[in-house]
Order: structure tokens, then C-alpha cells, then sequence
């Protein structure tokens, strides 16, 4: 398995033909008809090249919760590490939504000098031991518009 596949209404396609839409209009679909992606990165990868970040975000989450005496979905797991996160995949999914796609997509997504899809949703993460999948809706680049 490559370290990242991608697909767009169920059909294989690079990653590289990607690209994340980061400004306010993230989740709506307007002027725009929606696709499918799914992206799905190796566990192994995905664990090695997002436990600095992961474990830097986590720290400063722990800090806050003791300085405020607050929980949150890294003290119901304890503040664990990124590799057993992965094995609780309800908490995995709201900590990486909350804290982790902008970086996640920085990563994974090689720079796009000729996009042809805009990442516009995340809907879901699926976490397992051999891989994190990435689902939501895109729409196909469009030049003329600007996006």
C-alpha cells in the first residue's frame, strides 16, 4: 500500500490533485457540486510523521486542564500517545477534527500547483491498527472562478 491513496467519488486518483480549501466558505457547497473524497494514509506513516505534533498539541491541552482543573477528549484517554489513540476511534476522530486537519492535510498533501480538487469538508476519520482514513466532500477546482 502507498503511504497515501486518494480517491474522488470512488475512483483512484493522486493526491497531489488536491488541495484544502482554508478559508470561510470550508463546508458549504453554495456555487458548488459536491464529491466524495477519501483519503487513507498507512497508520505507521501517519503515527510517524504526526506524533510531534500530536504530542505538542496534547501537552498543552494537559497543561490547561490542570491549570483550570477542566477535562477534556485527551483526559478521557488518559493523554496518551498518538499510536494508542488510534485504538479509541471515537475520541481519535473528535481530537483529530478539532485540532488536527489543517496539519494532517499539510502533511500528507503534497503542494497542488495544478489542483484540480478543493477539499471542503472532513465528515468523518476512521482510525485501525493499518490505516486512518479521511472522508468528506470535495468540489473540482475551477480556474475561471477562482474558487
Amino acid at each position: 500500500m502507498e503511504v497515501v491513496t486518494a480517491k474522488i467519488n470512488q475512483k483512484v486518483t493522486s493526491a497531489s490533485l488536491f488541495v484544502l480549501n482554508d478559508g470561510l466558505g470550508f463546508g458549504r457547497f453554495e456555487h458548488h457540486q459536491k464529491l466524495m473524497y477519501e483519503i487513507e494514509i498507512t497508520a505507521k506513516e501517519f503515527i510517524s510523521r504526526m506524533e510531534t505534533t500530536y504530542q505538542e498539541v496534547r501537552d498543552e491541552i494537559k497543561a490547561d486542564d490542570e491549570a483550570y482543573n477542566e477535562t477534556s477528549d485527551f483526559s478521557t484517554v488518559n493523554y496518551c500517545s498518538l499510536q494508542e489513540l488510534i485504538g479509541h476511534p471515537k475520541t481519535f476522530e473528535e481530537i483529530t477534527k478539532t485540532f488536527f486537519i489543517h496539519p494532517i492535510f499539510n502533511v500528507f498533501l503534497p503542494y497542488a500547483t495544478h489542483p484540480r480538487y478543493v477539499i471542503n469538508s472532513v465528515d468523518t476519520i476512521l482510525a485501525e491498527t493499518s490505516n486512518v482514513q479521511i472522508n468528506g466532500g470535495a468540489f473540482e477546482w475551477n480556474e475561471k472562478r477562482k474558487v
